[in-house]
């Protein structure tokens, strides 16, 4: 068992939340915690071991038909959304 960083990953994050804290306006805060968060993040999807199982032409058809349908019914309120702020 190594060491891992995570500890240190989490100071960017947490000092910037507490500056947020302080002022929801703070200049140094908001960079702080977005860093953070991609930080933590990228070191999330580093450590991932990611397998696919061998699938049909047919399924991969269809998973990626039912993804872009999902996507657009979740895309189309947000632009009716705007659509209608900017009448």
């Amino acid at each position: 068992m190594g060491a891992s960083g995570f500890g240190l990953s989490l100071i960017p994050l947490l000092f910037g939340v507490f500056l947020l804290f302080q002022d929801g306006r703070s200049i140094p805060g908001w960079p702080l915690t977005v860093a953070g968060v991609v930080i933590i993040f990228a070191g999330v999807l580093s450590h991932l071991d990611i397998f696919f199982k061998p699938t049909s032409l047919f399924q991969t058809i269809l998973m990626l038909v039912l993804l872009m349908g999902g996507l657009a019914l979740t895309v189309r309120p947000l632009r009716e959304g705007s659509e209608a702020s900017n009448k």
